[in-house]
């Protein structure tokens, strides 16, 4: 990536978190939380005590995504110190 590259995507970044804050962040929170994250990552993962269990009960619930969001999910959560 060249030098004028780079200060380009810096400027095109700046003038859209500026756009974002102009706005308030309205633009991303058409939804609260992402609903469909929510319900299928979080809700599937709160109980899994390993991941094992993660991709256990992924494999037993209506989520036919590939494991790693929920395990990301799950690692995030623990390491943070939540329920």
């Amino acid at each position: 990536m060249t030098r004028r590259e780079l200060f380009v995507f810096a400027g095109v970044l700046v003038v859209a978190i500026a756009i974002l804050l102009l706005f308030g962040g309205a633009i991303l929170w058409t939804r609260p939380l992402w609903f469909d994250e929510l319900c299928c990552v979080v809700f599937v993962v709160r109980d899994a005590t390993s991941p094992v269990d993660v991709i256990a009960k992924v494999a037993c619930s209506w989520d036919y995504a590939p494991p790693l969001l929920h395990l990301v999910v799950w690692t995030t959560r623990c390491s943070s110190g939540g329920a």
